[in-house]
């Protein structure tokens, strides 16, 4: 018989890759944001979402990217910078007006300007709004965003201006020629945050040649409404966002990912993260998942966020709770990852793997044609990467899997691994809670799940495992499967 560990090997697992510069449902909650506004958890369109309006009285809501929602972001001092407007300049402009209305007081022309970067660097309770067009950012660092606020009211806000078209860019997209750091026209990430209390919102963000926007110390940070992609290929090109440097509370809201490699989004090294109304969509990389929590990475929330149509490996994990990198003072890979109300659909490889994380869950997640469901992996277990242990990082402990809805799990298109819905590695299952799922297959029977180094039915699962009796393995034509 074919072992559980060399079928998830051979078919369905991923191996983390670690890189140089490191891009890659269920419910209809709301949530507060830490700006005050309310963000419904549906999958955003980074920029693109510019519906909603009407006044206190029009009974309309206002899409959370459209240029009102924005708005909630006030500075005490608003900039504009205009790369198209006719009379825009960085030398005889003061920067406080849209379009040019004379005598100086008209936007500046771009980014190239030292005395314009500085208002996004070290700064409080200011807003730079930019005019549509393409900006080059073009120095290794990227743009800064270094917010200095104490407070909410000190936000130091980076924004495209009214919902028009800004793309930031960077002079070689495709890397050519950029073989060392500082090269003229190399931009390791494109846009980089760090500080108190900062925004971006409302941009496409492209072709860094490590990560398009890394958010790297400090706390207090909301990312919003961007649309983050690549538009030329560069070899050494990693995930799309990156948070790290003991980064805390970061809010990721209603952007847009696709063209990423490795993940969308990668975790590292940060804490009291919220993950919502987020899309992501055709990766570069065929084995490319959306989010990636590892390095110590804690209290985490990925929530209401759409993935679709990734890419055609099996290797693919579309969340990793926990996985193998560097050396870290902790004794797990990751803590208290929760994965809620996702939609997940047209996947070839598996939803989520488990790997030295504590307290982590899946739950209330709708996944459809997917190949495979939940690993709980032994993969990292006893590394010496966690330093904090002497025998290296500890076994999954506590892990969560309730509430969800599974259909169509196709093994990546090999019935030998079809309908395979959660695997546990020997020694993963400490603390294990399963249930309140819907198990959908073909045939009744057809369910598998992995235990002992074997597959079992359901009935044998739930005897094995002492948990999950409360889920519901059925036939793909029962009502509970039928309608989402």
């Amino acid at each position: 018989m074919m072992t559980i560990a060399k079928l998830f090997q051979s078919t369905l697992v991923m191996t983390l890759p670690l890189s140089l510069a490191a891009c890659g449902g269920g419910s209809d909650q709301t949530t507060a944001t830490s700006t005050g506004a309310s963000t419904s958890t549906g999958a955003g369109t980074g920029g693109a979402d510019a519906g909603g309006g009407g006044g206190a009285g029009g009974g309309q809501v206002v899409g959370p990217c459209s240029p009102e929602a924005l708005k909630d972001t006030q500075g005490a001092k608003t900039y504009f910078v205009a790369v198209n407007e006719p009379g825009a300049s960085n030398s005889t402009c003061d920067g406080l007006a849209p379009t040019d209305q004379g005598n100086g007081h008209c936007p500046f022309k771009d980014l190239s300007s030292p005395s314009v970067v500085a208002l996004l660097d070290g700064t409080k309770s200011t807003r730079l709004e930019l005019r549509a067009g393409t900006y080059l950012v073009n120095n290794w660092d990227g743009l800064r965003v270094n917010g200095a606020g104490t407070s909410e009211a000190e936000r130091l806000v980076l924004t495209s201006y009214k919902g028009e078209k800004v793309v930031l860019d960077v002079p070689i997209p495709d890397g050519a020629g950029c073989v060392a750091p500082n090269m003229p026209g190399c931009v390791r990430q494109v846009v980089r945050v760090l500080g108190q209390y900062t925004a971006v919102q409302g941009l496409t963000i492209q072709n860094g040649l490590g990560y398009n926007l890394e958010v790297n110390g400090g706390a207090h940070h909301l990312v919003r409404c961007n649309i983050l992609t690549e538009t030329a290929d560069f070899p050494m090109r990693s995930d799309c966002l990156k948070l790290d440097g003991n980064t805390t509370d970061i809010d990721v809201l209603h952007n847009e990912f696709s063209h990423f490699r490795s993940q969308a989004i990668d975790m590292t090294n940060v804490s009291d993260v919220l993950v919502e109304g987020n899309d992501f969509h055709d990766p570069h990389d065929a084995d490319a998942g959306a989010t990636g929590c590892k390095y110590g990475a804690r209290d985490v929330i990925i929530r209401g966020n759409n993935i679709h149509d990734l890419g055609s490996s099996t290797k693919t994990s579309v969340f990793s709770l926990g996985g193998t990198g560097s050396p870290h003072p902790d004794d797990f890979e990751a803590y208290r990852i929760h994965v809620v109300s996702n939609r997940i659909s047209n996947v070839q490889g598996k939803l989520a793997q488990y790997a030295s994380c504590k307290d982590c869950t899946f739950e209330k997640n709708d996944a459809s044609n997917v190949g495979a469901g939940v690993l709980l992996s032994a993969s990292a277990t006893g590394l010496p990467e966690c330093s904090a242990d002497p025998a290296g990082c500890k076994a999954i402990s506590g892990a969560v899997i309730t509430g969800n809805r599974m259909k169509n799990f196709h093994g990546g298109g090999n019935a030998a691994t079809a309908n395979i819905f959660i695997v546990v590695d020997m020694g993963e299952a400490n603390g294990l809670a399963a249930g309140d799922n819907i198990y959908c297959a073909p045939a009744a029977g057809a369910h598998r799940f992995g235990w002992l180094g074997g597959f079992i039915a359901f009935t044998d699962w739930v005897k094995a495992s002492g948990t999950d009796a409360s889920s519901k393995a059925l036939v793909d034509g029962d009502p509970l499967c039928q309608g989402w």
